[in-house]
């Protein structure tokens, strides 16, 4: 094992142990903070890394998210400057058309104690949608068995019994009538007497009124007046008169309110798939500055790396740019990366073209399941898988990297293990652009 080789494996030793110091000492930020947890009984898809809002102010964001005891469990990073008090209050919020969730938070009364890292909460739950449809159909089978005949036949017999029931007590009332027929005849008797003293009484009333006879008479006219200028309105839409009137006549003037209608249920929804295209694709500028031992060359690349959906993404970038290469360096100068990969929570693997080559390669986190151990990942890169004698194995780079802070990673690999295996370090950073992500969306949208 030759010297380069040697100090290869050491700084790939010394990278390990710095990923070490790192993840025990916890997550890595330049802002200081405080940690509280929070419980609910379900997340409503709260995705991880969402954020905490205190007035619509984001001042944390979820740091993970654990089952315990059935319950889910946040990990919530709060910025040192923003105190809560114990009585806040924690909900699951869901923003715009397409629902992006955040966690909305309270600060609680002046009055109550500051929490201090480590402070347990309980959220409030959300208001769960297939609950609610669940009650509902629940009530209307209820609804439904409460109807069923509970004798054995079925609800037209139980109406037919009724109906012959109603018939034999209208004959037997019948009956009775004519039977009592005298007495009915006394009780029209005594109908005639009310009448001619309600005569007497309207008399009367003819007296007390007097004067006002005039003000009645003339309210009766204009109620008379408004009963023709109404019976004229109905007239008027029974004949298809007037925009109601066409409505309600006209089928084809109903054909195409109903048209209408539905050209604006379709042109909300357009809009929803619309805002979902814009603004689900997300990019990341990568610029990396390579240092290679061996050679002592500062080497930069640069990419742009797009995701329109969590598990897949697409590169494309420039690698060892700058003037044509010297004479002691073997790597081709202004090389190009594009390639196409799937991501998944333990890596990720892509193939395309590397190093203006056919290759591929893949990256493994062998403790995605820890915080923050996930942070560190191993890879290998393969290309150029027929190069001419006397290198006859393809160009193969392995290394190591980890993710110190939110856009820098710190990294080290042995390039080309089968011929020069130089030793590079490097460091990367990736800035987020949403206004590429943007643009991509509109440009989508040409898609059916």
């Amino acid at each position: 094992m030759n010297k380069e080789t040697k100090l290869g494996l050491f700084l790939l030793v010394a990278v390990a142990a710095f990923v070490t110091v790192i993840t025990v000492l916890g997550d890595f930020s330049f802002r200081r903070g405080y940690y509280i947890h929070i419980v609910f009984s379900d997340t409503a898809g709260l995705p991880d890394n969402a954020p905490a809002k205190i007035a619509g102010v984001t001042v944390g964001n979820v740091k993970g998210i654990t089952l315990e005891d059935g319950k889910a469990k946040l990990r919530v990073w709060i910025r040192k400057s923003v105190n809560i008090h114990d009585d806040t209050q924690a909900r699951i919020i869901a923003t715009g058309i397409i629902g992006t969730k955040y966690l909305e938070i309270t600060t609680g009364s002046p009055s109550r104690p500051v929490v201090r890292n480590g402070h347990a909460l309980r959220g409030i739950d959300p208001v769960s949608l297939d609950k609610m449809l669940t009650s509902a159909l629940e009530s209307i089978e209820a609804l439904t068995d409460s109807l069923k005949p509970t004798d054995g036949k079925s609800l037209g017999q139980n109406l037919s019994e009724a109906v012959a029931n109603i018939k034999d007590i209208t004959e037997t009332l019948r009956a009775a009538v004519h039977l009592q027929e005298q007495k009915v005849v006394e009780i029209v008797s005594n109908v005639h007497s009310i009448t001619e003293r309600v005569d007497s009484i309207s008399a009367n009333l003819d007296e007390i009124i007097g004067d006002g006879k005039s003000d009645i008479k003339a309210t009766i006219v204009h109620l008379k007046s408004i009963s023709e200028k109404l019976d004229s309105i109905v007239s008027s839409v029974e004949a298809g008169e007037g925009m109601a009137g066409k409505v309600l006549k006209d089928k084809e003037m109903g054909e195409e309110l109903k048209g209408a209608v539905t050209s604006i249920r379709e042109t909300a929804d357009e809009a929803k798939r619309v805002l979902r295209r814009i603004s689900v694709i997300d990019t990341h500028w990568n610029f990396s500055l390579r240092y290679d031992t061996k050679y002592d060359l500062y080497k930069p690349d640069v990419g742009l790396r797009v995701s329109p959906s969590p598990e897949k993404y697409y590169y494309f970038g420039g690698r060892n740019l700058g003037d044509k290469r010297t004479d002691f360096d073997p790597e081709e100068r202004n090389t190009l990366n594009f390639h196409v990969g799937r991501i998944k929570p333990y890596g990720s693997i892509y193939a395309g073209v590397v190093k203006n080559k056919g290759g591929g390669g893949f990256t493994l986190r062998p403790f995605y399941k820890g915080n923050p151990w996930n942070k560190f990942e191993i890879y290998a890169e393969a290309s150029d898988f027929f190069r001419k004698k006397p290198v006859v194995a393809a160009n193969v780079d392995v290394g190591g990297r980890v993710n110190i802070y939110k856009f820098v990673t710190l990294g080290a690999q042995v390039e080309d293990i089968a011929h020069e295996r130089n030793t590079n370090v490097y460091v990367n950073l990736f800035v987020k652009d949403n206004d590429i992500g943007y643009l991509l969306g509109l440009v989508g949208l040409a898609r059916p």
